[in-house]
């Protein structure tokens, strides 16, 4: 991709990522996320923090502190994750409803298997 055709799916990119701001109890904690995650998509020769930091215009130290010290709750993440996904495949509706003896992965699996 172009860094073109990359900055024109910024907007989409961060409405997408709006839908897991309840995720993050602070506000700044927030927009350090989506600011990493924007430098990933950024025209820079290199993906590390300092590259990512300067390009997004976060102060290095901050980005590296975020990190190396944010504790994510990976279990919400990856069923948030996986709802979304199914959320997104046509056809797979009855797969949002909760299921006691299917788990979240093996829901996404019978999700990408319908594609």
């Amino acid at each position: 991709m172009t860094s073109e055709q990359i900055a024109s799916l910024e907007p989409w990119l961060i409405e997408l990522l709006e839908k897991f701001r309840s995720y993050f109890r602070r506000e700044k904690t927030f927009e350090y996320w989506l600011k990493y995650i924007l430098g990933l998509l950024a025209d820079v020769k290199h993906k590390s923090i300092e590259p990512i930091a300067l390009a997004t215009d976060v102060p290095v130290h901050t980005l590296q502190e975020f990190l190396v010290f944010f504790r994510w709750d990976h279990q919400r993440a990856d069923n948030a994750g996986a709802d979304f996904r199914c959320a997104q495949l046509p056809g797979v509706e009855d797969l949002e409803t909760p299921v006691s003896h299917v788990d979240r992965n093996d829901r996404t699996m019978r999700a990408l298997s319908v594609l």
